[in-house]
């Protein structure tokens, strides 16, 4: 039944008249919207290299006088799961899983649920002559109702998007373009399935690339238009949900496992620059509502826009620590901090050549270096004592996976629910995949306040005696986001909140050791190039120290430059 309808809606468009909206003014220009809704693309594969396309959009550099609000940190819809079908119906609609019902793939293939009117429906309801498509690949997306007067496109083989792509770059470039369309693109998230979700899969990025290719296409056909002049667009990318392992993000009892999502919005009217906070995917169809004047009361969805950076800051501001290891020594190479490192008794750190900058501390089985004076009743960490950064190199000594070591934190690991961090070099995580359960483990990242924790990871397994570059950060708008680096120039990261987030443990740091410096499962392993600030870095400031540190320049060259 919803085939034949399909079929009906497009013979019905092949000889309808398209009319331009008859509710703007003379000289005003016409609302047009392409909302690209891709599946299973994490954020972080947007700066893999792979996607030039999505680059220029989100630098707003696609058309003259278009910008682009835009985040690498965007979350899944409220209180919905990591799954497609809830989040497709929450960015169709605009509003979060306990108000559309829709919470599994499989009621949205049976079309046993009430959703609330896409944005498409609403638009052509409220705008007299207004079209409206939506193009997928994906087959339970046909129930997306209710949508009557949304012509719908589907791809004539169940996750296929190439046919799509063609067909509708032209419809684009055409007379015939609909004022709004929404388009969603399934190649990420097959290519996830089957090889990894992680931007270190090969798999994973070529089926980035290939998405990339489409946008440019759809892109490119818009440009094109001969009436493109007259016309104001609003061209959006967002992803359904992010990936993990071979899998979709996870989450389960409130701890976070799964990754984030791109949001780039792209039109005369925003404002260039990063969206601040942590935006949830759904936002689009505020924006796209608003970009056509349609009013809907009780939407859940807010619209966002860009925000200026803020006045850069040197590295050097908020430094606390610096540790690069090349003396030889755990001296400290940041004078007037008031930190001193303390090396273990009994069994000592030693100090080896050939580390990722220099030399690096090497732990032996017990040996830990306690960072004295970090504790938050010591250092002034900016934003109450929430906000604070970390990097650092490491390479684990082929140790099992699942015994938790901590790399670097400043709380009692006994529980994870205690207050403070633990970054942890060797996480497990078992977790259901085709009703088996499959172990994934790698480097991971714990924060409690007492009573609740968060745990995002484990990331991607980096391997036994592999320098692999960590970072943690957490920023005044209560962002938190995690980096694993590896020496080949591949960033992957994940970002999200936690309310009761706090510092103030009464603990120091430590490296090779939880904050107590007494949890049983020891680190083993090297550590270079070490840094703690009181303050959240930018994304930008990450990466730069990451880039340094893979072609062997240490964080001292890159103080010493600024």
């Amino acid at each position: 039944m919803r085939n034949v309808q399909g079929i009906f809606a497009a013979v019905v468009a092949l000889f309808a008249v398209t009319t331009p909206l008859s509710s703007y003014a003379d000289g005003e220009k016409r609302p047009m919207a392409l909302v690209i809704m891709t599946d299973g693309l994490r954020a972080d594969t947007v700066e893999s290299g792979r996607m030039p396309n999505l680059e220029r959009l989100r630098a707003g550099k696609w058309m003259p006088g278009y910008k682009s609000a835009w985040t690498l940190g965007g979350q899944v819809s409220p209180g919905s799961i990591p799954s497609s079908a809830p989040n497709h119906v929450s960015i169709a609609t605009g509003y979060g899983v306990p108000t559309h019902g829709l919470t599994s793939n499989k009621q949205l293939a049976a079309g046993v649920f009430t959703a609330k009117p896409t944005w498409l429906k609403r638009i052509v309801d409220a705008k007299p002559g207004a079209t409206a498509l939506f193009v997928y690949s994906w087959w339970p997306d046909a129930n997306l109702y209710p949508a009557e007067g949304v012509e719908f496109m589907q791809s004539p083989k169940n996750e296929d998007d190439e046919p799509n792509a063609s067909a509708l770059s032209l419809r684009l470039s055409g007379a015939d373009a609909p004022d709004a369309t929404l388009w969603f693109i399934d190649a990420p998230d097959v290519a996830g399935h089957a090889r990894n979700f992680y931007p270190m899969s090969s798999q994973y990025l070529a089926a980035a690339e290939t998405t990339d290719r489409y946008i440019g296409m759809g892109l490119d056909a818009i440009a094109s238009r001969s009436t493109f002049a007259d016309e104001d667009w609003l061209v959006a990318v967002v992803s359904d949900h992010g990936g993990y392992a071979n899998q979709h993000g996870i989450v389960q009892s409130g701890n976070m496992a799964s990754h984030s999502v791109p949001i780039v919005i792209c039109g005369t009217g925003m404002t260039q620059g990063r969206i601040p906070g942590v935006p949830y995917n759904f936002c689009v169809a505020a924006n796209v509502l608003g970009h056509f004047g349609v009013t809907v009361p009780d939407l859940e969805a807010t619209p966002v826009d860009g925000a200026p950076e803020p006045p850069a800051r040197t590295l050097n501001d908020g430094l606390a620590v610096y540790l690069p290891f090349d003396g030889g020594t755990a001296a400290n190479a940041v004078s007037g901090s008031g930190v001193t490192p303390e090396p273990s008794t009994g069994t000592a750190p030693t100090f080896n050549d050939n580390g990722m900058c220099g030399k690096y501390m090497n732990l032996p089985s017990g040996a830990y270096l306690k960072l004295t004076g970090t504790d938050a009743g010591s250092l002034a960490y900016e934003d109450s004592g929430r906000s604070f950064t970390a990097v650092v190199w490491t390479r684990h000594n082929g140790q099992a996976a699942g015994t938790d070591p901590v790399l670097f934190g400043n709380k009692n690991w006994a529980s994870g629910r205690n207050a403070g961090v633990a970054f942890l070099a060797r996480m497990k995580r078992t977790f259901k995949v085709g009703g088996r359960n499959k172990d994934y483990e790698g480097a991971g990242f714990n924060v409690g306040d007492g009573t609740n924790r968060l745990d995002v990871g484990p990331f991607d397994n980096e391997g036994s005696s592999v320098w692999t570059f960590h970072a943690v950060r957490r920023t005044d708008d209560g962002v938190i986001t995690v980096y694993q680096g590896r020496s080949n120039g591949i960033l992957g990261w994940t970002s999200g909140t936690f309310d009761g987030f706090t510092l103030a443990t009464g603990l120091p740091f430590c490296i090779g050791q939880d904050g107590t410096g007494g949890y049983g499962k020891k680190f083993v392993g090297g550590v270079d190039d070490f840094a703690l600030w009181t303050r959240g870095l930018t994304h930008d400031d990450i990466r730069r120290i990451y880039d340094a540190g893979r072609k062997g320049h240490d964080l001292g060259s890159l103080v010493k430059a600024r």
